[in-house]
């Protein structure tokens, strides 16, 4: 079913698309009718527009950002990234609620995402380890700086960089839980650390 007349009437407005479980179950029954749910993709596709959102957020000077914005963010591009790796038309299946709504990126009201905070700090220890100033803001990618020496792509050079040396950081490596307080799970992390090191 790739055309919106196969497609069953969906309700788009049965969902609240402000909070996150409901967003998300929407989206999962809408995507599998359309056949593109495959929970090992959806995965794959979710942490690379995670990425790629912590990337913007950066480049745009946020250091801190509302956990509900973040998390519409994500919702947001990985609705559109399945449709365009499926080659569907937006048209056909746009975001069923309007952007202008989107909560703001300043709306702390359930706090900072932990998930966009425990990013800075692995990209800003990452970049001061690389001997990079992590004020300095790197350019996108285009054409038009071929002729610059070096990686074109900073992101790229660093994921090359981290495949190199994965062996190395996978001891130290902490995966943070976004559900549950981020100074708890720093406690738990470096008393962990501590016993692996005695």
């Amino acid at each position: 079913m790739d055309t919106k007349q196969d497609l069953p009437i969906f309700d788009h407005s049965a969902a609240d698309f402000n909070e996150v479980s409901p967003r998300r179950v929407h989206m999962e029954q809408y995507f599998r009718v359309l056949g593109l749910w495959q929970e090992d993709h959806v995965e794959a596709v979710r942490e690379a527009t995670l990425q790629h959102t912590c990337l913007q957020l950066r480049e745009n000077k946020y250091e801190k950002v509302g956990q509900l914005c973040f998390e519409y963010m994500i919702d947001y591009g990985l609705w559109h990234s399945l449709l365009g790796g499926a080659n569907l038309s937006y048209d056909d299946h746009p975001w069923p609620h309007p952007v202008s709504v989107m909560p703001k990126k300043k709306d702390l009201s359930q706090g900072v995402s932990l998930l966009y905070q425990g990013w800075i700090l692995r990209d800003k220890s990452l970049l001061e380890s690389q001997g990079v100033s992590s004020n300095v803001t790197r350019p996108e990618t285009s054409d038009n700086v071929a002729a610059t020496p070096g990686p074109k792509n900073r992101s790229s050079f660093r994921a090359k960089n981290s495949q190199e040396s994965h062996a190395e950081v996978k001891d130290d490596m902490v995966r943070y839980d976004p559900s549950i307080p981020f100074a708890l799970q720093a406690k738990r992390a470096a008393a962990a650390k501590n016993v692996r090191e005695s």
